[in-house]
């Protein structure tokens, strides 16, 4: 009884909603750019039972919540391809290798390498392209899952690529500023962050990750903190582990100019 009351009630409400009065009273000063939409805009404000806008995004998962792999999709990392836009394969200790570089000129020096050391006719054959790091995060997972297998059953890892994660050379010199000597033979893939910034996501504090730690004082710089010190983490660490919440990425804006760059002149992303 009460819900046919209710829908009564609603319908009612909305057979009014339906009847709109577009003049204006005297004294009120209205822009309307368009009167067909002021008019759906009316009609949908008086058709709406608790006249407030509902928020249609709150069945989205938290930041704190989501996954490693889920954080990992807005960093950038490329490759080099062959002809067919295929990964480009090295070979180090007999073992097939492909590159994943976080840094774009990095990636370029190699490149180059190659032209100049193999004498390569035609240049345009080898190309940088580029994927997200959530795809860089599930390669290296299936490869690991692979050398596992490969103790049980050495026949297994006869043929497999491994796919090897590299930092940027430029900001491994910035992180062993920050090391100590003993620090830094453990170094890896250096990421950068500052004790007691924090930027807010779903109403939690994330501890902001750099890759790029001009990027981090210059995020700093707009902040009264003072006299902070930067700190270091190895970025492998932190995406293996389960200590990851409380944390956030922050991709290289120079990486992220030259991935736009990329996306003008139509290089293509690479899903492989």
């Amino acid at each position: 009884m009460c819900l046919i009351l209710f829908f009564c009630i609603y319908m009612l409400h909305a057979l009014k909603g339906l009847k709109i009065n577009t003049r204006t009273k005297r004294g009120i000063r209205l822009l309307v750019t368009n009167d067909g939409t002021y008019k759906r805009r009316l009609r949908e404000r008086n058709l709406c039972l608790l006249r407030s806008k509902i928020n249609l995004s709150f069945w989205k998962k938290k930041y704190h919540e989501r996954s490693i792999d889920e954080k990992l999709k807005i960093i950038p990392v490329y490759i080099l391809t062959n002809y067919n836009n295929s990964p480009y394969i090295f070979h180090e200790n007999e073992k097939q290798v492909c590159y994943l570089f976080l840094c774009p000129y990095d990636a370029e020096s190699m490149l180059n390498d190659i032209i100049n050391s193999n004498g390569v006719r035609n240049a345009r054959n080898i190309k940088i392209h580029y994927l997200d790091m959530q795809k860089a995060y599930q390669l290296i997972n299936e490869f690991l899952l692979l050398k596992e297998a490969e103790k049980r059953n050495a026949h297994v890892g006869k043929n497999n690529v491994c796919w090897k994660l590299m930092p940027s050379s430029r900001q491994i010199q910035n992180a062993l500023l920050f090391l100590s000597f003993k620090k830094r033979s453990e170094l890896v893939c250096p990421i950068f962050y500052v004790d007691g910034y924090y930027l807010q996501r779903d109403s939690k504090d994330i501890v902001p990750l750099f890759f790029d730690v001009e990027d981090l004082k210059a995020a700093i710089e707009k902040t009264p903190l003072k006299r902070c010190k930067i700190r270091v983490l190895n970025f492998v660490d932190v995406i293996f582990s389960d200590n990851h919440k409380k944390f956030g990425f922050i991709p290289s804006s120079k990486s992220v100019a030259y991935l736009d760059r990329l996306k003008k002149i139509g290089v293509r992303k690479s899903y492989f």
